[in-house]
């Protein structure tokens, strides 16, 4: 059996928008892609900070990345396939409420929205 994620999201009033969440921070957006692991045990979460042409822009975005990952607890941060910055969770599914849910995902979201402020000074994603 699959995980409700919309439901969770639903119950702890986030906005579903097909495999997006948009959660509101202030006066500042973050949008959050959520997909269900193979076997079902987990959700990935995942949402962009940086487009490839602010990483090109940055001195050394490995480095960069490696010290934030550093002081992050439930946030990686990496480079995806296409070179966006993007910031990741994952979310174990077994007996999942929407207000742990509703924690995982707006954890991530403010540490991709403040990460995504302070390289770009912007609200893009």
């Amino acid at each position: 059996m699959s995980v409700d994620w919309q439901s969770l999201a639903r119950a702890a009033g986030i906005q579903v928008d097909g495999e997006w969440l948009v959660v509101v921070i202030g006066a500042r957006k973050q949008r959050v892609r959520v997909r269900v692991d193979a076997d079902d045990r987990g959700l990935t979460l995942d949402s962009r900070v940086a487009a490839p042409s602010v990483v090109d822009r940055m001195p050394d975005p490995h480095d960069r990345i490696w010290a934030q990952n550093r002081l992050s607890e439930l946030v990686g941060f990496r480079l995806d396939g296409r070179n966006r910055l993007t910031g990741k969770s994952w979310v174990p599914a077994a007996g999942l409420m929407p207000e742990e849910f509703a924690f995982y995902v707006r954890n991530l979201a403010v540490a991709c929205d403040r990460l995504e402020l302070v390289l770009t000074g912007d609200d893009a994603y």
